[in-house]
């Protein structure tokens, strides 16, 4: 986690840590994108990690997915992942789909590439 990398960083920067303190940030450091996200929930709570931007508690850990999910095929009962990056473009060109269509709702987008996953 970037949070938890940025700390950790920072905290290695301090020329009065111990050299305990050192060997068990820089491991904590080389380990942060491995923890699961109950060792990175423990390791936040651990450093005392807060919010950047409030200075709050951060919430537990929890998985998400960055790719986008599109409906595939026919039926639409197949799923799809589009990178973000990708899947932008349609949301973005919207009003150029829609003028294309003669602004008449509902229409349908396809986009072709070597984008999908």
């Amino acid at each position: 986690d970037k949070l938890l990398e940025e700390e950790l960083e920072t905290r290695l920067k301090v020329p009065t840590i111990t050299e305990a303190e050192r060997t068990q940030y820089s491991k904590d450091l080389q380990s942060a994108d491995a923890f699961s996200k109950d060792q990175l929930g423990a390791k936040l709570k651990e450093y005392g990690i807060k919010a950047p931007e409030t200075g709050n508690d951060l919430s537990d850990p929890y998985e998400f997915n960055l790719m986008f999910p599109t409906p595939i095929g026919p039926s639409g009962m197949l799923q799809g992942y589009l990178r973000p990056e990708t899947a932008q473009g349609i949301f973005l060109n919207y009003k150029f789909c829609a003028e294309q269509n003669s602004d008449k709702i509902p229409f349908g987008v396809a986009q072709i590439g070597k984008s999908y996953r």
